[in-house]
């Protein structure tokens, strides 16, 4: 039976995170002033944990040629603060 998990994550450049192999990421928000990532996983399966990065930027950061998959958009200080979130590619 598959289960939804919530990987919160610190505000910075490059993000590097744990979650289990083939974790299929549904959302990026704020939950209680924190950045979170909520994936589907199986917690039934021995599947190993792998490490997965993430480039965070800000509207009108400039962005690297290799950006990767785009997750999702959320919103700091009540709007002053619009981050994008994107998987690297090969991770």
């Amino acid at each position: 039976m598959k289960t939804v998990y919530k990987f919160p994550f610190t505000v910075q450049d490059e993000i590097c995170l744990q979650m289990p192999k083939g974790a299929q990421i549904l959302s990026v928000q704020m939950q209680h002033g924190v950045p979170v990532i909520w994936a589907l996983v199986d917690p039934d399966r021995d599947t190993p944990v792998v490490e997965r990065q993430f480039h965070l930027a800000g509207t009108g950061h400039p962005l690297p040629n290799a950006l990767g998959k785009f997750v999702g958009t959320f919103q700091m200080m009540n709007g002053d603060l619009v981050l994008h979130l994107f998987e690297r590619l090969g991770s």
